[in-house]
């Protein structure tokens, strides 16, 4: 993908924050099949600034990590970064 951009802090790859509904849609062994379908807006790409790339990112306070490993109400670090929705990306839920 051309412009493609990931924020990585040292072995941490960071991504947006969205909602999820998951639906199941058949049976198998042993966990049910499904699929995630947004609940939050998702269709946003980071505004950088090819001259100062980092220009506008702030970490946020530094958590221990909750009980639950990749628990999104529990994430010990967050990023806040410049960024805006792009409406030609589209769900093809």
């Amino acid at each position: 993908m051309r412009g493609l951009v990931s924020v990585y802090r040292g072995p941490l790859l960071y991504g947006l924050k969205i909602g999820e509904d998951w639906r199941q849609t058949g049976v198998s062994c042993p966990m049910p099949i499904g699929r995630c379908f947004p609940t939050t807006p998702w269709n946003y790409g980071l505004v950088i600034d090819s001259a100062h790339p980092l220009q506008g990112f702030r970490v946020g306070p530094v958590n221990s990590p909750g009980s639950v490993p990749f628990d999104p109400a529990q994430v010990p670090v967050t990023i806040t970064a410049p960024a805006r929705a792009h409406s030609r990306l589209g769900f093809g839920g």
